[in-house]
């Protein structure tokens, strides 16, 4: 007996010993987000595992070791999204890179870099808005859509705003698997910031929608949803709308009134899916594009864009680009052009992500609207860059296009950039002036020889005299803050002069402007052959989804 004994323990420890060790499932599908408003100091991560029993844990630091670590929450979703984990950083320090990794012992992730956005005025820094990268079929995502995120990164930008429609229908947690699957490591480097398209809300509202579980995102204080918010840098705020739920555009307009006037920047930025101001499709049956102000937001939201003169409105649902010349609102489905951004503001459809492209069809109706100003059916991406007071706006045709990529499809589709001036005239960027020099000791007097003697060179004539005229009071001197200095014009980046106060626009030459071809789009003329109804004919059948919604 004594002897079975031993050799059942035996039997245990030896199969203890062979057992397999068990291991936590690894990290997938790591991003990045602001769930906070002050962008600058605060950074939410999120990712996915196989068990809740997984460790939830993130480690961060600015050096070379792990300075800090922050546990996660976890959440049970639909497969085959799986396990989400979800943490928030706190009191980062702004503009400056961390490293992090997230999972736990035995099981974490590779390391990635981000950078935060600063707090101040001046320090310069770009941002990316890119949108409309859903499938044309069932599958989710665009197969397009690693290659252009990918290149839009490699602007270095610290967070990307989506316009919407990222996958083909919100209410598959299948296709928010493969679009994530399809983003992995390109979110794990900057912040994505999305708003709701018409394709990704479901299967419910609010909270039970997989859009709201998966993006970890401020809440508003209108409903206490993610579904519109808004987050702050040191000299900007950028505000997301959602004009596919909770459509009560009276009360978004007064929450959006009420943040923006809050929070004060030098430079705002307002984004949501469907645009208030776009060309559309004359095609009858062909209608490939979608009307201005579709969801009836016009009217609500344009006196307050109005108001606090908004810089930027950027839109998707258009799978094209087109930007309009500075518009004040009439309420109405058309902008009034006042061709100033001082007195108006650029909205811009950027709806190139992926989704089927509009490509050559666009020059059939793109700037027939009124105040469209360049247009473009190539995939795309815009950036930002904000340096102080001045603004650098870049739309970017991508190296991928509908048909195949090549890195001369790369190129910029346009560029302008213009500046505002500081309030009260005070400028925090410019540079201390220099000390005084310490005082110079004279110089000896050469001699000038006898009286009589001839030196050999002749004495310059006297020039009497010399008072440097400083011109009437409150003249101009081209100084920041100098009363008599003229407001900042925009113009296209290569024209911007050396000096900013001349006051004119760059198309003020007195002469005519040449006649705009290719049915209004200024990118050049474009062919208009009948065989290119036979083309759009594929294009109509993903043009929207149209899913009736209860009404606000």
């Amino acid at each position: 007996m004594r002897l079975l004994a031993r050799i059942a323990v035996w039997m245990v420890l030896l199969s203890a010993f062979l057992a397999p060790e068990s291991r936590a499932s690894p990290p997938r599908w790591v991003r990045l987000s602001f769930p906070e408003a002050d962008a600058s100091r605060t950074v939410g991560v999120a990712w996915h595992t196989d068990s809740a029993a997984d460790p939830s844990v993130v480690q961060f630091g600015r050096e070379q070791v792990w300075e800090e670590e922050v546990q996660g929450s976890v959440t049970v979703l639909p497969s085959p999204l799986g396990v989400l984990h979800e943490a928030t950083l706190r009191d980062l320090e702004p503009d400056t890179e961390y490293r992090y990794r997230v999972g736990g012992p035995g099981e974490y992730s590779q390391e990635f870099r981000f950078r935060t956005p600063p707090a101040d005025a001046c320090t310069p820094y770009s941002f990316a808005v890119l949108g409309d990268n859903r499938s044309d079929d069932d599958s989710g995502p665009s197969p397009r859509w690693f290659p252009i995120v990918s290149e839009a990164l490699t602007t270095n930008p610290r967070f990307l705003l989506n316009t919407g429609d990222i996958v083909r229908d919100g209410k598959y947690p299948k296709q928010w698997a493969n679009w994530l699957e399809a983003s992995d490591q390109t979110l794990a480097v900057a912040p994505h910031m999305p708003t709701l398209g018409n394709h990704d809300d479901g299967p419910e509202d609010g909270d039970g929608a997989h859009y709201n579980r998966l993006f970890h995102l401020p809440r508003n204080d209108a409903t206490g949803t993610e579904d519109y918010y808004f987050f702050t840098t040191g000299n900007a705020i950028v505000v997301s709308l959602s004009t596919q739920t909770y459509r009560d555009f009276a009360t978004q307009a007064a929450w959006l009134d009420r943040v923006l006037a809050d929070h004060p920047r030098m430079w705002k930025f307002v984004f949501f899916h469907h645009p208030i101001y776009t060309s559309h499709s004359l095609l009858g049956l062909l209608d490939i594009s979608h009307p201005p102000g579709e969801q009836g937001q016009n009217p609500y939201l344009t006196p307050v864009l109005d108001r606090h003169h908004v810089d930027f409105v950027f839109s998707g649902h258009n799978h094209f680009y087109e930007r309009f010349e500075p518009l004040a609102s009439t309420g109405g489905l058309e902008g009034l052009p006042v061709g100033d951004p001082e007195r108006g503001t650029f909205y811009v459809v950027t709806g190139g992500a992926g989704a089927l492209a509009y490509n050559i069809a666009v020059s059939l109706f793109c700037g027939s609207a009124r105040g469209s100003q360049k247009c473009s059916g190539n995939h795309h991406f815009l950036s930002i860059e904000i340096a102080g007071n001045q603004l650098t706006f870049r739309a970017r045709s991508t190296a991928q296009q509908l048909l195949g990529q090549d890195s001369s499809n790369s190129f910029d589709i346009e560029v302008f950039s213009y500046r505002k001036a500081w309030p009260q005239g005070q400028d925090p960027c410019a540079a201390p002036p220099p000390p005084d020099p310490p005082p110079e000791s004279p110089e000896p007097v050469p001699d000038a020889g006898s009286p009589g003697e001839d030196t050999g060179t002749e004495a310059p004539p006297d020039p009497g005299p010399s008072i440097t005229d400083p011109g009437p009071a409150g003249a101009d001197s081209g100084l920041p803050g100098d009363p008599g200095m003229t407001a900042d014009r925009w113009a296209p980046a290569d024209d911007l002069p050396s000096s900013r106060i001349d006051g004119t626009l760059p198309q003020d030459t007195g002469n005519p402007p040449p006649p705009r071809t290719g049915g209004g789009c200024q990118g050049g003329p474009g062919p208009r052959p009948w065989f290119l109804i036979l083309w759009l004919l594929p294009a109509t059948l993903g043009a929207r989804r149209a899913r009736p919604r209860p009404g606000p």
